[in-house]
């Protein structure tokens, strides 16, 4: 037998290691769900950080600290919920559905700042912020139901 000839040893060792990866896999897919509040925490955090530093107000230093602090928990909730189960998985679904749904709390926060031609700075700041923060709540609800987060 050569070394390039397969054995019986070699077959049975692919085979463990296919099967191997295929647990690890259903390991990652099975992960358990994320926790109820996730959604609300990304929609909240993200509109707290965007109304700070997008409106007039983004040059006191106190709510500056409040917007830096959210930004962290906000990092902080998502890599918590994308750990979850110890393995981090990669979003799946077609790669145009999924620029969709990230598209969303863009196109709404983009909508919200419509507010700043009548109420000014201020107004499309505070409207942006909520309505891509809502969107974002939404958003990952949604997901969350359909196991793609």
């Amino acid at each position: 037998m050569t070394r390039n000839d397969p054995s019986a040893a070699d077959a049975q060792a692919a085979r463990q290691a296919l099967e191997a990866a295929e647990h690890a896999r259903e390991a990652a897919r099975s992960r358990p769900a994320a926790p109820g509040w996730y959604g609300a925490a990304r929609g909240l955090l993200f509109a707290v950080v965007f109304g700070v530093i997008c409106g007039p107000w983004n040059g006191e230093i106190p709510l500056l600290i409040v917007a830096g602090v959210a930004l962290v928990a906000f990092l902080g909730v998502h890599v918590l919920v994308a750990s979850r189960g110890g393995v981090i998985t990669m979003p799946h679904g077609p790669v145009g559905q999924r620029i969709l749904i990230q598209a969303i709390p863009v196109v709404a926060f983009g909508l919200g700042w419509l507010a700043a031609l009548p109420f000014g700075q201020a107004g499309g700041a505070i409207a942006s912020a909520v309505l891509a923060g809502a969107a974002l709540w939404a958003v990952t609800a949604w997901a969350e139901g359909q196991g793609r987060s």
